[in-house]
């Protein structure tokens, strides 16, 4: 569930219409959850999940501000609004380091990966019986492989197992933010996840 399976939709109509303590337990929810979606972003390259705290805090700010316009003032809303800041987020940093411009402070890669193990709930890939991410807690050691693994993915395959897995997306909204059919983006899902489940045992196994 998004967020540790602490939000409801009561918890997210009150945040919208304007109450401040319904919005900081959002807020605090989420920061873990917000914290995982932008690192899947970042993991095609290693350095940049220097940028994940920076991020996070951007996003969360940009949802504290932002809220209010929630048309969908329900869990389900909330999860596509995140998703669209988040991806919005990382999209403009990733144009900005490549143009030389405005990069965010430099931290050890190491302390990244290990403030990414301790962000709650992290995820356990798909079952050979369907597309649906079960989430579980994860050793702090194989955050770091499966940042690299995520890293090893073409770009389809990494932006649907973000929208999916880590936004925590229906196959619907997967399937209108990707283009394509929700069929499409199920298959996707289940080929792009085997993939990153090899990428990760190799990694593992390197380890």
């Amino acid at each position: 569930m998004f967020g540790a399976a602490r939000l409801t939709n009561e918890h997210v109509k009150a945040a919208a219409d304007g109450g401040k303590e319904a919005l900081g337990h959002v807020v605090r929810v989420l920061e873990s959850q917000v914290r995982l979606m932008i690192a899947a972003r970042l993991s095609p390259n290693p350095s940049q999940l220097d940028a994940v705290d920076d991020l996070t805090q951007d996003t969360l700010m940009d949802l504290t501000r932002g809220i209010y316009r929630l048309e969908n003032r329900t869990l389900g809303g909330l999860k596509g609004f995140v998703s669209v800041i988040a991806s919005r987020k990382v999209f403009g940093y990733l144009r900005a380091a490549k143009a030389g411009l405005g990069q965010l402070p430099i931290r050890s890669l190491d302390s990244t990966v290990q403030s990414l193990s301790q962000a709650g709930p992290l995820w356990q890939f798909l079952s050979g019986s369907g597309p649906s991410p079960s989430f579980l807690a994860m050793r702090g050691e194989h955050v770091a492989s499966l940042m690299t693994g995520l890293g090893g993915l073409k770009p389809e395959h990494r932006e649907v197992i973000a929208l999916a897995v880590f936004d925590q997306l229906g196959a619907t909204e997967v399937a209108e933010r990707m283009g394509i059919s929700p069929k499409a983006a199920s298959q996707l899902l289940i080929r792009a996840t085997r993939k990153l489940r090899k990428n990760m045992a190799s990694c593992i196994k390197a380890g």
